[in-house]
């Protein structure tokens, strides 16, 4: 007897579930007044007809998860530190994931050694972020792009502003280049391509590789320097390193501050803290000294300005390392084992 009304009481929280699923997708994502105000302010500004925002607009769903992860966002207890870098590692450096990559590097050779020619940013960086970002494109996203920013421009709890400005560029680009703006499917948070690009970075920054359309972020040949191209403008140098694996003692981030989010301080600065490094690098090179918050780590890395860099990608310490060492396994794979 209990058994089945657990049952029941299971079949009927479901339906509630349910219920409020469907309830959620089919609630407008914004008001008449809002789609004005938005109108008044980005119409002008960005040169786009007013009927084609309406329209678009008019064909565009809430999108409940996405709102909903932005709110898990906003509600995080101030000292969540989410996952550990062993952890989080372990997402993108693994077995599966480096195989994709040989796969890939091995497939794109030429575009590859054609983007560091132009921009200066090694084949293995380039790797790292589309690994990272989506897996060698084997999950590039399933929500409606269109249906992801507008329910954030008229409804995130954080960074409406933001949010404003991206749909809008979204809706500039759409406009631009004749796209179906009901067609590009994206990740939850509007990323779209191969490389994740907001409309903004797709704006400024995509390129393509075949003369008379549009790039085409979901083409390799183009996201590939499409992400060159990004790191570039950001102030990609040619040639310098990324990171360097070091010794330090417990006394290292004792009196400089460890794991910070921007370059302040020189190499000489660690090596007078107890940092070790392996190889020559001068005293006054800018550098900083990556534990993620953990100083007993027997090794670490002094960070230099390109890991900076491949950090406006991403705002994260986590997200520019991981990259950085997921394409150098990739790399360090095709160049033992060659290509098939």
């Amino acid at each position: 007897m209990i058994k089945k009304y657990l049952s029941f009481v299971v079949l009927v929280l479901s339906f509630a579930l349910f219920c409020m699923n469907i309830a959620n997708a089919i609630q407008p994502a914004f008001s008449s007044d809002q789609e004005q105000q938005f109108i008044n302010v980005y119409a002008k500004q960005y040169n786009i007809p007013v009927d084609f925002i309406k329209k678009t607009l008019k064909h565009s769903v809430f999108q409940y998860s996405t709102y909903k992860m932005q709110e898990d966002i906003m509600n995080a207890p101030v000292n969540y530190k989410g996952k550990s870098w062993e952890q989080y590692k372990k997402q993108f450096i693994n077995t599966a994931n480096i195989k994709r990559g040989v796969n890939f590097m091995c497939n794109n050779l030429d575009t590859l050694n054609q983007a560091e020619e132009d921009f200066g940013v090694p084949a293995s960086v380039v790797v790292g972020v589309i690994g990272v970002e989506t897996s060698f494109g084997s999950f590039t996203g399933k929500y409606r792009v269109l249906d992801t920013l507008t329910t954030l421009a008229f409804n995130s709890p954080r960074k409406i502003d933001y949010w404003q400005n991206e749909l809008a560029k979204y809706l500039k680009l759409c406009y631009m280049y004749n796209i179906n703006p009901e067609k590009l499917i994206g990740s939850i948070d509007g990323g779209y391509g191969l490389g994740q690009f907001m409309p903004s970075a797709y704006i400024d920054y995509a390129v393509t590789t075949q003369k008379g359309r549009y790039p085409d972020l979901l083409n390799q040949d183009d996201a590939i320097m499409s992400v060159a191209n990004y790191l570039k403008q950001h102030g990609w140098k040619r040639g310098e390193m990324v990171t360097m694996t070091v010794k330090h003692d417990y006394k290292s981030c004792n009196k400089i501050f460890c794991d910070s989010n921007e370059l302040k301080h020189k190499v000489y600065q660690w090596r007078e803290n107890g940092v070790k490094t392996n190889y020559a690098v001068a005293n006054t090179v800018p550098a900083e000294l990556i534990t993620f918050k953990n100083p007993k780590r027997k090794y670490s890395w002094l960070a230099f300005h390109n890991f900076y860099i491949i950090y406006t990608y991403n705002h994260s310490l986590k997200y520019a390392m991981v990259v950085n060492q997921l394409g150098e396994a990739v790399a360090k794979n095709v160049a033992n084992y060659g290509c098939e």
